[in-house]
């Protein structure tokens, strides 16, 4: 009888948890959301990080004031991009920084930069930059507590693994602060995408994965990795996603000015793709710098076509090996991550979207962490070399011939090559060891 009262009241509360699910979803989150702030509070390297990241930025910022070289200069490009399409003139081909920076995201992003229309620009530009603050210190933090509570990468110095991790990305960070971009919270919001896919929320997850390819349509190849993943209700709603939030904007400039804006867009995107073999830090970039430059050659399409081949094939291959390997927990985290992180090295971007490396950053010395000090020679020999272009690339640091020489050579490229190779070995490594014990 208490077997049977026992398991009724299991079925009873089972089902009560289903019909209740997305009752119960933000206290969830909520929760979550507590533990992890009692996770910071309770490690003092956590707290000390928060305190030494945030006053020091904080006296940039007021340094950059005092000195007149306010930044987030991109994000002066939103605001007045905003203030445009507000008034129905044009958002494209305007230089709204005074400089030749322009406007180049899908037309109903603007939207997302509208809150901060309710202040003045001056004013806007420090919630702005301590907001990008905010992100950057609270994503590193969640990257280290999500391997840890959830996949089960314990640092064994959590001190030491802040510490390199902000280290390799400063030079990234202080150029995102400067320049305002959204690169932080694109990579956030993929981030997001990895999460719902995860979890089997495949609304929420394609709603950003939508507005995700709205600001870089380059996030399109994530789409066959979710696909093969068999998330294809997330992969729908992101495409339904996508092109309802192009037709919205008809409601307001009507049918031709929309495609208007459409067209101007894709003339927008189509600029830097035209010059993928000029791009120093892709893959093909790179083979037409260090190889044919020298030899009197330059790549033509069918290399740069070849290229994307031969990296997707190499990703599939990298994939089907890890879904052998016994350390499934983590499988789907660096292969998602892994794509992201290829993004720069196959269409021509911003050097700052080199960041997107950051996940398989943390993952890798999580592992370094776990390697016994004999085998990290070699690793931490490699990271020196990687470690020059990839944060020393400021003509403060080596003069303005060296740092052309980092972000116009290749040389940045290959740095990050670099991590996500030894991210790659580390983690195959580590699950062919825990597969033969």
């Amino acid at each position: 009888m208490f077997i049977c009262f026992h398991l009724g009241s299991l079925a009873h509360r089972h089902t009560f948890a289903l019909s209740h699910r997305h009752t119960f979803a933000l206290p969830h989150y909520i929760w979550r959301m507590r533990a992890f702030t009692h996770w910071i509070t309770s490690s003092r390297a956590a707290m000390r990080y928060v305190m030494i990241v945030g006053f020091g930025c904080m006296i940039y910022f007021i340094l950059q004031k005092i000195h007149h070289r306010d930044g987030v200069s991109n994000f002066e490009i939103y605001y007045n991009a905003l203030d445009a399409l507000l008034n129905g003139k044009p958002i494209y081909g305007v230089p709204f920084s005074g400089n030749s920076a322009y406007f180049q995201f899908a037309p109903l992003t603007l939207l997302f930069f509208l809150p901060f229309k309710i202040f003045p620009y001056s004013i806007a530009i420090s919630f702005y930059y301590f907001l990008v603050l905010a992100s950057y210190m609270l994503f590193t933090l969640y990257l280290i507590y999500y391997l840890e509570k959830e996949k089960g990468l314990k640092a064994t110095n959590i001190g030491w693994l802040i510490f390199l991790v902000t280290l390799f990305l400063s030079d990234h960070f202080e150029r995102q602060l400067h320049l305002g971009n959204v690169n932080v919270f694109l990579l956030i919001g993929s981030f997001f995408v990895y999460l719902f896919a995860e979890r089997n929320r495949p609304l929420y997850g394609g709603l950003i994965l939508g507005f995700l390819m709205l600001f870089q349509p380059y996030f399109v190849i994530l789409i066959p990795y979710l696909l093969y993943r068999k998330k294809g209700m997330l992969v729908f709603s992101g495409v339904m996603t996508f092109a309802v939030a192009l037709v919205v904007p008809a409601f307001f400039k009507g049918l031709e000015g929309n495609l208007a804006l459409i067209h101007s867009w894709i003339d927008v995107l189509r600029a830097p793709s035209m010059h993928l073999s000029k791009a120093p830090n892709t893959l093909y970039g790179i083979y037409n710098t260090w190889v044919l430059n020298p030899l009197g050659l330059e790549a033509g399409i069918g290399l740069i076509l070849g290229g994307i081949v031969v990296v997707i094939i190499i990703l599939v291959l990298l994939i089907r090996k890890l879904n052998k390997k016994a350390d499934h927990q983590l499988n789907m985290f660096v292969e998602f991550f892994t794509i992201i992180a290829f993004i720069p090295h196959l269409v021509n971007t911003d050097t700052e979207q080199f960041m997107w490396t950051w996940p398989l950053l943390t993952v890798m010395f999580l592992l370094l962490q776990q390697t016994s000090k004999e085998k990290r020679s070699t690793y931490i020999g490699l990271l020196s070399i990687a470690f020059i272009p990839l944060v020393l690339n400021s003509p403060d640091i080596v003069g303005r011939k060296l740092m052309l020489l980092f972000d116009e050579g290749g040389l940045l490229g290959l740095a990050n090559l670099v991590l996500i190779g030894i991210t790659l070995f580390l983690f195959i490594k580590r699950s062919v060891g825990s597969r033969t014990t």
